[in-house]
């Protein structure tokens, strides 16, 4: 499935700045510093790293996640952080102040076994400049392999 919406890379830098902001302001505790490293958005106070997805509107509006597969024709979202050996994958909704934490290594291999079930068709994101794919799954399906979810008031 293709969406039909190109979506604009300076709008969705402007959801990844937004969110990074209030990641920072939420977990003040872990002394969050943006990572010099393209591979990592953030290296916590006790050495961990993490990357940090965030999507730009209410969870009221899907019960999914959107899990990214690929990006500019590379490996994107929980893979990525995984093959880069990142700590932390965080997907929030900022809008919400929820944070869901994973473990890359076991959300990816939960993934796999579920894009392999063929319950889930492959989406297209395009932008104006590349494209990304993934899957929408339910967070309801994820959620138990979460470390944590946070919601802050």
């Amino acid at each position: 499935m293709q969406y039909k919406k190109t979506f604009n890379m300076k709008d969705q830098l402007a959801v990844g700045d937004k969110g990074e902001r209030l990641f920072c302001e939420f977990y003040r505790d872990l002394e969050p510093v943006k990572s010099k490293d393209r591979a990592i958005d953030f290296h916590l106070k006790d050495g961990k790293s993490l990357e940090l997805k965030s999507d730009d509107y209410e969870m009221s509006r899907t019960e999914n996640f959107f899990m990214e597969t690929l990006s500019h024709g590379k490996l994107g979202g929980p893979f990525r952080a995984l093959q880069d050996k990142v700590d932390y994958f965080v997907y929030s909704f900022p809008r919400n102040k929820v944070y869901f934490w994973f473990s890359p290594e076991t959300l990816c291999g939960e993934l796999e076994k579920l894009i392999a079930s063929n319950k889930y068709k492959i989406k297209t994101i395009n932008n104006k400049f590349w494209t990304a794919e993934g899957y929408a799954i339910s967070r309801e399906v994820l959620e138990p392999f979460c470390l944590k979810v946070d919601i802050f008031p």
